[in-house]
């Protein structure tokens, strides 16, 4: 049998002393005496700190059978932003409970929720859970956030399909899905969640343009031209809510580029430079693109911009190469008559 990572031993303590111990760290409320009715009057009425006072006089009064008031508090205390607080609290719930579920989850909510976050330790506190319940699907969830905090994005991915196999339809589980598939190299598996995703939920905005550059990634075959025109779309919500965001005005560049739009992109691209004189991959790519529509002078302005800022040689070099395929194109040679 697995070994709870909680000690059993404080079973032994005085109420007195545990009480003691947690005085001293300083990361409780104050007791106050209460009853639960009055306790969930407060938790309703989203008083957060009278409510993590009630729940704690009530937990604290007998801690040995008091595992919902615990919890109570905990959620209480993380409604208010206080994590450090709600993991002392669930570190005393625990002492009495080691395989309480509920606890546990809340304890791994809280581990995520410090700064910095313990993912490892939450990760094993959230294992757990799943272990005693399986279908919990926010503790999977959860998981997968730890996961994705210690750099393990396959099994980040796997937490969160187990999640939707349980909730299909919760929106955050399938953009989270989407960011884990990215991040392992699986741009084709990651738009198919952002679909999903997107098409129940607004999206934030890194959400959107992480998302949104995936679509013109070579790896992605299936449904090319269908997931850049949602990658469009995806970047509006962006621009619609940040006009001023030079990231996805670039990637609209992009993606109307890779659409064959080059008017469109010439204009996101030159909307992004107008944003940020500096923004180096937009004046690249509005110098190649002004190449491939043989505007001389465009491209000229453009490399010349570039190479002010560009230190890469490598870089440097195909920008002046360019830049003289640009002004002195080569002749083509008159195709030989036959026989002659």
């Amino acid at each position: 049998m697995r070994r709870t990572v909680f000690s059993r031993t404080f079973r032994a303590l005085p109420l007195a002393l545990l009480l003691a111990a947690c005085a001293s760290s300083g990361a409780h409320p104050k007791i106050v005496e209460s009853t639960p009715e009055e306790a969930r009057a407060a938790t309703e009425a989203r008083n957060w700190s009278l409510a993590a006072e009630r729940w704690y006089g009530i937990f604290a009064a007998d801690m040995e059978h008091r595992a919902e008031a615990c919890a109570m508090t905990a959620r209480s205390m993380l409604e208010m932003k206080d994590a450090q607080s709600a993991s002392h609290v669930l570190d005393l719930g625990l002492r009495f409970h080691p395989d309480d579920a509920v606890l546990l989850e809340l304890k791994g909510n809280a581990l995520m929720r410090l700064v910095p976050p313990f993912s490892r330790a939450a990760a094993d506190c959230l294992e757990r859970v799943l272990e005693l319940q399986p279908g919990r699907a926010p503790a999977w969830i959860e998981l997968g956030r730890a996961r994705m905090q210690l750099g393990l994005e396959l099994a980040a991915a796997r937490a969160y399909e187990r999640a939707l196999v349980l909730e299909p339809d919760n929106a955050i589980a399938w953009i989270e899905l989407g960011r884990a598939r990215a991040r392992s190299s699986d741009p084709q598996g990651a738009l198919e969640a952002y679909a999903v995703g997107f098409g129940r939920d607004a999206g934030a905005v890194p959400e959107l343009i992480e998302a949104a550059q995936q679509c013109a990634l070579p790896a992605v075959k299936l449904k090319r031209a269908e997931y850049l025109v949602l990658g469009l779309g995806w970047l509006t919500r962006v621009t619609d809510r940040e006009p001023q965001n030079v990231l996805a005005h670039f990637e609209l560049g992009v993606l109307c580029e890779e659409l064959g739009r080059k008017g469109e992109a010439v204009d996101h691209y030159r909307r992004a430079i107008e944003l940020d004189l500096s923004h180096l991959a937009s004046l690249r790519n509005l110098a190649v693109l002004y190449a491939s529509m043989g505007n001389v002078e465009g491209t000229r302005q453009m490399v010349e911009r570039s190479l002010a800022l560009e230190h890469d040689p490598d870089r440097r070099k195909a920008l002046q190469e360019l830049l003289e395929n640009v002004q002195n194109p080569p002749v083509e040679k008159p195709a030989e008559k036959p026989g002659n």
